[in-house]
């Protein structure tokens, strides 16, 4: 008898009439589950005693599967891996520091230098337990992206916006004739409000950035507990600097700087702090949540694909502006923080998002993106409500 046929023996009684999937072929229910995504599987394990026999006999092929045809960006099958093994006891790594610059660095595509190989498959002694986990941790984590995404949706969407009165306005001109304008920040243009567009629904490059955002921190709170208990085999002194860290600290240890990645994470640590009332050691409970938008498909915008197949997620040149805005001489925002444009899911937005919304009209006059937000941030900076149309405004 094969394994396939021994692993799907059902012992259903004679009296139940069982499904129509319960009596399918073993070989035919193998083809099917590894046709689906992780949360699926994890519901369909639940609801098919058939499948749940099948996957204990080939809980690693099935997974393997599946995060090699279905489309996410690379990082995210690659930190399923981590944790993974991290789980299992099996991370291997010799340390923080050594965890950090081979593993966590090169993720964020950091050129440390430092040799990378990302851990591309599971073990195969990897328990059928340990990858039900992984399955129970990517429906936790494809609930709470849909949240988020209506959450931060939501806020972006209830902003008043404004722009300037004289069309001609800019930053850039400092002084005409006698007459000097004074700094940037204390510009203050006589403004109009304007309808702003539909956004539309999220694309499934911001779902991507929503779920390695959540999976980042799922492997971050893994990695403390795996710590916490000892099955690290790390220096004393590497387990209690590890313990003292936020999700962030993690990812941001050497690098100490601006990069759209770290923003993802923070935004969506933030957006479990605001479920959890202000507690986010774990990823809060969730239940199950259905899709108020359909489920979107890849497309080119915001897409690369590394020697023809590997997705990846190109960076946002929403953030490349933001970039400018915080240091230029001519900006309303040089040395203002992140924070205000985060509490809006900015990390998250694509540039047609962003622009259906009045923040990408003038996309060659940074400057001017800057003043659109200037009000808001204020607000935000005073540590107001969630913005809203009667009490943030924003200048275009």
């Amino acid at each position: 008898m094969s394994r396939v046929e021994t692993a799907s023996q059902s012992s259903t009684p004679k009296s139940e009439e069982p499904c129509a999937l319960e009596r399918l072929s073993p070989e035919i229910l193998l083809a099917i589950v590894t046709k689906l995504d992780l949360p699926s599987l994890h519901r369909l394990l639940h609801a098919s005693p058939a499948t749940f026999r099948l996957f204990d006999g080939y809980a690693v092929e099935i997974t393997e599967s599946i995060l090699e045809t279905d489309p996410m960006t690379r990082q995210i099958p690659e930190t399923i891996h981590v944790v993974a093994l991290i789980r299992s006891s099996e991370l291997p790594y010799d340390n923080l520091d050594d965890f950090i610059k081979r593993y966590i660095s090169a993720s964020l595509d950091l050129d440390w230098g430092y040799s990378y190989i990302p851990p591309t498959t599971f073990p195969k002694t990897t328990s059928p337990a340990i990858l039900r986990g992984i399955l129970a941790s990517a429906h936790q984590i494809s609930c709470l992206m849909l949240t988020c995404l209506r959450h931060y949706l939501d806020r972006v969407m209830a902003i008043s916006p404004e722009r300037p009165v004289d069309k001609a306005f800019t930053y850039n001109l400092i002084s005409r004739g006698d007459v000097f304008f004074g700094p940037a920040f204390r510009r203050r243009p006589e403004s109009e409000s304007y309808a702003i567009e539909d956004a539309g629904p999220p694309t499934w490059v911001e779902e991507q950035r929503v779920t390695r955002g959540f999976w980042r921190v799922q492997l971050f709170h893994d990695l403390k507990t795996a710590a916490a208990h000892s099955r690290l085999g790390w220096p004393k002194e590497d387990v209690e600097r590890l313990q003292a860290m936020e999700p962030i600290d993690l990812y941001n240890e050497h690098y100490r700087g601006f990069h759209f990645e770290f923003e993802e994470i923070q935004t969506v640590v933030d957006y479990t702090r605001e479920l959890e009332a202000g507690n986010a050691a774990s990823l809060p409970p969730v239940y199950e949540v259905k899709r108020s938008w359909p489920s979107p498909k890849p497309g080119t915008n915001g897409i690369t694909y590394i020697d023809g197949s590997e997705l990846r997620i190109a960076e946002s040149m929403r953030m490349q502006i933001w970039e400018n805005l915080s240091t230029s001489d001519a900006s309303p925002l040089r040395y203002f923080s992140f924070k205000p444009f985060r509490r809006l899911g900015f990390a998250f937005w694509v540039e047609e998002k962003l622009s259906a919304l009045g923040f990408m009209d003038y996309p060659s006059r940074p400057e001017r993106w800057g003043e659109l937000l200037l009000r808001m941030a204020e607000h935000a900076q005073r540590g107001g409500a969630s913005p809203g149309r009667e009490d943030t405004r924003k200048v275009l």
